[in-house]
């Protein structure tokens, strides 16, 4: 597959675990990576996973919440941008466990 094509592929399957762990989008804004919380994700939850130091390369000061969304300082380099990206997606994420087999058989 070329490089572009494979990087579209990547961003919709991020984008698909971000929606499923509650995310109502994401964007680049003024050199920040702004996550925008939706009806699945709380604040309180969103602050809990994201706590100082389970960001790889990310300071508690690069941190910042609002009621519906955080703020996080990205690097300079776009790579480690993705790969923060990702970072966050995944700590989001962690909160989905699958349903035993016989949850949905009462």
């Amino acid at each position: 597959m070329p490089a572009p094509v494979q990087r579209l592929a990547e961003v919709a399957a991020l984008r698909l675990v971000a929606e499923t762990a509650g995310v109502s989008s994401m964007s680049r804004e003024d050199g920040q990576l702004v996550v925008r919380f939706g009806e699945g994700l709380s604040r309180a939850t969103a602050m809990r996973l994201l706590t100082p130091g389970s960001l790889p390369g990310v300071r508690a000061s690069e941190v910042t919440f609002a009621s519906n969304q955080v703020r996080i300082r990205l690097p300079k380099d776009p790579l480690k941008g993705w790969q923060l990206t990702q970072a966050v997606v995944a700590r989001l994420s962690t909160e989905l466990a699958p349903l035993p087999a016989d949850a949905l058989s009462g």
